[in-house]
């Protein structure tokens, strides 16, 4: 999805449901949405480019909804239970992870193991990682193209 549709999406869904907070953009890698509070009031709600980029729109707006019942409810609801009533009541998917139609852009360096697992990093390590599970010394890579979460 591009992300001029996302940002009229997103202000859209957010005007229908009553949130008046700046709508942003970040490049995080691991989070898709975020909402900001300052002193319990939300103060943004920011998608990942990143993210937004190789997701469909149903994914998007469920992500949208998602960080909309968080500002409605409040920092300190967290993915509790009232979250989780506004959350089924506004039409978002009442789970703290993301569903499994989400694709996850790859940090940008990879080492595969032969375990199978691929441990990434945003920066090339400056030191040597093993492998939590086998042990086996981790040699870094860049990244080709996105990854499923």
């Amino acid at each position: 999805m591009d992300c001029s549709t996302a940002a009229t999406l997103a202000r859209e869904l957010m005007n229908a449901h009553g949130i008046d907070v700046p709508f942003g953009w970040n490049r995080r890698s691991k989070t898709f949405g975020v909402t900001t509070f300052v002193g319990g009031v939300p103060v943004s709600i920011e998608l990942s480019s990143l993210f937004v980029a190789i997701n469909e729109e149903s994914e998007v707006r469920d992500v949208i909804l998602h960080e909309i019942a968080h500002a409605k409810v409040g920092v300190l609801a967290g993915h509790g239970w009232m979250w989780k009533i506004v959350a089924r009541a506004i039409g978002a998917n009442p789970d703290r992870h993301c569903g499994d139609g989400v694709k996850v852009p790859l940090l940008a360096f990879v080492a595969p193991c032969t375990c199978g697992h691929v441990h990434t990093h945003a920066r090339i390590p400056k030191r040597n990682h093993r492998c939590r599970y086998t042990k086996q010394t981790l040699t870094y890579e860049r990244a080709r193209s996105e990854g499923k979460a």
